[in-house]
């Protein structure tokens, strides 16, 4: 991803809450390809680990995986590079709860 005007701070690098949003979105699109339900958060933490310079030339790489997928939990992790230099710039853990329906309380409110 470019890291134009747009998702910059006030020192010209990478905002954090754009890297924290790009944790959730990219770990929940990650998600999809194991399990039809994408889940809600129930926790989600991010590793500020060096800055990401903005720039025309300048660009994030965001690579997500699925490391669990339970009954309920499903279990998520992120990590964003600088595409120049391959330097770890965040990583991010996310945890999404996945609510699955139950046929016998379905039944039950079908019946109210």
């Amino acid at each position: 991803m470019p890291v134009g005007e747009a998702v910059q701070n006030r020192y010209g690098t990478l905002h954090g809450g754009c890297t924290a949003t790009l944790v959730d979105t990219v770990s929940t699109a990650a998600l999809l390809t194991a399990s039809p339900h994408s889940g809600v958060s129930v926790g989600l933490s991010v590793n500020y680990l060096a800055p990401m310079p903005g720039g025309p030339n300048e660009a994030v790489l965001i690579d997500a995986k699925v490391v669990k997928v339970g009954r309920q939990l499903a279990t998520l992790a992120v990590e964003l590079r600088r595409k120049a230099t391959g330097q770890v710039v965040a990583t991010g853990s996310h945890t999404k709860f996945l609510q699955v329906a139950d046929p016998a309380i379905q039944k039950m409110r079908s019946k109210l």
